[in-house]
């Protein structure tokens, strides 16, 4: 459980509300921003803290390092919610695609 103040909530809903939110954040850039460079900061960063806690978790001894394990799975769930959110863009760009070559295609 997570203690927020007097409000509680669980641990497995904080992190799937953690895990939609990042999703439509990617979603929404990878469909509003035309900038590449923008559309990757979300998994940039979710990359490299993943990188940083699972080198942390050989750097650490004890529950240190389970601390750290916890943190690198989190992160890469993240990692994982814009994964699937770029995916989702990529099907949709190329079926967009698709459909504008055969149009094009009955105009001859």
């Amino acid at each position: 459980m997570l203690h927020f103040g007097s409000f509680e909530i669980r641990t497995d809903v904080f992190l799937l509300i953690l895990f939609f939110l990042v999703f439509f954040v990617q979603i929404l850039l990878c469909f509003k921003v035309k900038n590449l460079v923008i559309r990757l900061i979300p998994c940039c960063l979710f990359a490299l803290m993943t990188a940083v806690f699972f080198v942390l978790i050989f750097v650490f001894d004890g529950w240190d390092s389970v601390g750290f394990l916890l943190l690198a799975i989190c992160t890469a769930s993240l990692l994982l919610a814009c994964g699937i959110a770029w995916c989702i863009w990529w099907i949709a760009q190329r079926s967009k695609r698709s459909k504008i070559n055969t149009e094009n295609s009955y105009d001859i």
